[in-house]
Parts: structure tokens; sequence; C-alpha cells
């Protein structure tokens, strides 16, 4: 627990040559990284199977990344092939439906909505510490206007969950207040009242563990239900069924289980849950990072479309900046603990940048062959130069 993802993954990719293997598998190792740490880990991987001469199969859901490091690329969809070839093919001249879609899903554009002066929820000078004394948020000033989106990005350990968990009072703030629709939120969980506690849900990402796997998907979503509005037997069964209409899966799945649902479904169970408490405010902690980016963009426009519906907010912590391009309405730049960006989405991603966000926006990968090559000559120059 005291080293990084990405130097946990590097220590991995060194135990994995040890035998001097003729292949190595490498399932989603960066899936799960934040876009500056993903880097160094891709050049990593890179460099020892250019070294080692080592055969290597790369699974992972983002064309990005395998046009990177790959030579040829295989896609599978439902466990058939659906198209092979070598990278420049498939990733400028696909000629399947599917993998055309796979190569555009990241160029999704949402206009940022003009005005974003009316707060909803108010986060003032907030700084956060664990029981060990560690701090881990340090003086954040932010706002969500309300019925928009607030982007919160930043690598792994910037504080980005951590404030997530503050907002909802799971981690009392040390110092600062939360302010929603103009009242003080107490500062811990259990000193809130129930109508606070409804008014603000949070969504996990993973759905796997936010599960009970003995529960059926009318357990789950049933369960807000019953302890903010009291309702039992065929009025709950009817308004569960009311929510699986609304997130476009239908009663058919009302008596299953987790473990029958896809990761998609699952996900959706879990928005479903959350509406079911009819809140205002939702915080979406990396909800689609561990989906495919078509299931992905299935469930953003899920959640663009309750938005328009039920005019909610949401805090929507990310480190893909493509989905923040996609969603979002204002960005909040986070990294170790303090806030270092602000603003409108169009504002925080244009220059002049910080060193961060420019390092940050640098980093996310791009549909085109030899971007790795180019970003570490790029940081090489820097380097030599400093």
């Amino acid at each position: 627990h005291q080293v990084s993802g990405g130097q946990l993954q590097r220590a991995m990719t060194a135990m994995a040559l040890c035998s001097n293997p003729e292949l190595i598998v490498f399932d989603e190792p960066t899936t799960a990284l934040d876009v500056t740490t993903q880097i160094d880990v891709l050049a990593a991987i890179k460099h020892a199977i250019e070294e080692t001469h080592t055969a290597a199969l790369y699974i992972t859901h983002d064309l990005a990344v395998v046009a990177q490091i790959s030579d040829d690329i295989m896609v599978l969809r439902y466990g058939k092939q659906v198209e092979y070839g070598s990278v420049q093919q498939i990733i400028e001249a696909p000629r399947e439906d599917y993998t055309r879609a796979l190569v555009n899903v990241r160029q999704a554009y949402r206009e940022e909505a003009a005005d974003q002066s009316t707060a909803l929820l108010k986060v003032e000078n907030i700084s956060a510490e664990y029981s060990n004394g560690f701090k881990v948020l340090h003086d954040v000033t932010l706002h969500v206007p309300k019925g928009q989106t607030l982007a919160v990005v930043g690598e792994s350990g910037s504080g980005k969950s951590t404030l997530a968990r503050v907002i909802t009072g799971l981690l009392p703030p040390s110092s600062g207040r939360i302010v929603f629709d103009g009242k003080p939120l107490m500062p811990g969980l259990k000193s809130r009242p129930n109508d606070d506690l409804r008014r603000i849900q949070l969504i996990y990402q993973m759905a796997d563990t936010a599960m009970n796997p003995r529960q059926t998907v009318r357990d789950i979503i049933g369960r807000p239900l019953t302890f903010y509005y009291g309702l039992r037997g065929a009025e709950k069964t009817a308004r569960v069924k009311e929510l699986l209409d609304q997130i476009e899966m239908g009663k058919g799945f009302v008596d299953r289980y987790p473990a029958e649902l896809s990761g998609g479904q699952k996900q959706r169970v879990a928005i479903a849950r959350a509406l079911a408490a009819k809140p205002e405010l939702i915080l979406c902690d990396e909800p689609t990072s561990a989906l495919d980016p078509l299931v992905a963009e299935g469930i953003l426009k899920l959640l663009l479309r309750l938005q328009e519906e039920e005019q909610l907010s949401y805090v929507f912590i990310t480190h893909d900046i493509a989905i923040v391009r996609a969603i979002a309405d204002s960005v909040a730049v986070m990294h170790r603990g303090k806030l270092v960006r602000f603003g409108s989405k169009s504002t925080a991603l244009s220059p002049p940048f910080d060193d961060y966000t420019d390092l940050l926006l640098k980093s996310v990968p791009e549909m085109e062959i030899g971007w790795l090559e180019r970003v570490l000559a790029t940081r090489r120059m820097e380097s030599a130069g400093n």
C-alpha cells in the first residue's frame, strides 16, 4: 500500500520478465490508472518488450492506448472476432461498423451551460485529514451550479474521491464547511437528518462491490424507497419497475441478481438506486472507468438525459479528459490535495495553463500512431532544458 499504482504495474512487468518468457499477457494493465501515470507504465512496457524481444498480448478496451504499443489489433465482440489488421489499418481505415464506433467514441463534446452562477453546492475552504493525521485536502473552495455537472479531475491520490467523501459526510472535514441549497451541512454523516442524506447520493466506481450479491435488483433499488419513503410490497415493486424503465432496462430485470447482469447493467442499477431517493445532487465516483468505451458512452448519455429530465446536479470524478469534454459544464483540477484550477469547461481546458494542468492535458492518449513517442521526446527535451 506504500507504492503507487504505476509503480506496482512496473514491478509486476519486471516480475513477469524474470523467467525469460516468450509471451507476456497484459490484461488491462493501465485501465485504473490516471493518464499521467499511464504514460510511464506504457513506456516501461514498450521498452521491456523491445529490450527482451518478448512477444506480448495486450488486452484493453482503449484503442488510443493500443495505437501506442501494438503492431496488430484484433477487435472482439461477444466472443467473436470482428476485425483483425495492422494498427495503421484499424486506426485509420477501420472496415467494420463496430470498430469505427470504437475509434470515434472519444470524440463527443457537450457545450457547457451559459449561466454557472446559481450554486446548489458550495465547498468553502475545506481541509481534511485521515485518522493518522495525514492531510489529504488543503483549503479547497468550489461550487456546483443547480442542474449542471462539475468534473473533478486529477491523478490518483490527488484528493478527488476524498472530496466526495467529505461532501457526503463519510469523512468530516478538519476545517471549512459544506453549504447545500443555502444551508450548512453537518460535517458527519451520522449527524445529518435523513432529508439531507436523501438529497445527496453517491454512485460508486465498482458496482460489483457496491451491491449485495445475495439481493435481487428489486431489493437493491427498493432499499432507499423503504428507507426514505416507507414504500413496501406492491407499491415498492411498482416504483422499482418505473425506475428500471427510466434507466432503459425494463421490468424484466426486477428479480435478477447482480451476477446475472453485465457491467453496464450493474451500473444502471446503481444509478436507479441513487434515483430512488429523488436526489438533487449525485456524486459519480469514476462510474465508467471499468466499462468498455461504448458501454461507458451509453451510461454518460443516460446520465445526461436524466439530468435534463430531473434537473440533477452532478459532481463527476474522473481521470478521463474525454469524459470531461463529453459531460462537464465546469471543471476542477486537483493535485496533491489542492485545487489548482477551477472554472467553466471552456476556461479550464484553454491556455494559459498551470504546470500540472498542462501535463495532465498533454498526457491524454490520442488516437494517433506515434503519439507516445512524441510525448516522451517532448518530456526529455523539457527535462534537458531545465
